[in-house]
């Protein structure tokens, strides 16, 4: 099952408030998935998971829909975090900082709505 049954969105969390990302999971049942918004880094990916908080994946699938994937061994050894494309997230956890107070990093996803008007042809 894929499509729009699985896109994801920005909503806030009815147990604390704050701004989160919120889907079903592309892979694993498509259980609910809430994650933090802001994309963390290979060593705050580290910490995250040292620290007990599971991590997910932003993806940008097919240029207009977002979709989270949880992440395990083995897209943590494929696609570390920071890889182009893809944003690595911390499960939400009301109360506690965005991240767990793991350092954050710039998203590494680029989306361009608008469309680029130049009399310089492509070619």
């Amino acid at each position: 099952m894929t499509g729009q049954t699985t896109a994801a969105r920005i909503d806030r969390c009815g147990g604390c408030g704050r701004t989160i990302w919120v889907g079903l999971d592309a892979n694993y049942g498509h259980q609910v998935i809430e994650a933090d918004p802001h994309p963390v880094g290979l060593w705050g990916e580290g910490l995250a998971l040292a620290g007990g908080r599971a991590t997910v994946e932003l993806r940008l699938i097919g240029g207009c829909r977002w979709e989270l994937s949880k992440r395990d061994n083995f897209r943590i050894r494929g696609s570390p975090a920071g890889t182009p494309d893809r944003d690595v997230l911390v499960v939400h956890h009301c109360g506690l900082d965005y991240g767990g107070g793991v350092p954050h990093v710039a998203s590494s996803l680029r989306r361009f709505t608008a469309p680029i008007y130049s009399e310089i042809p492509p070619f």
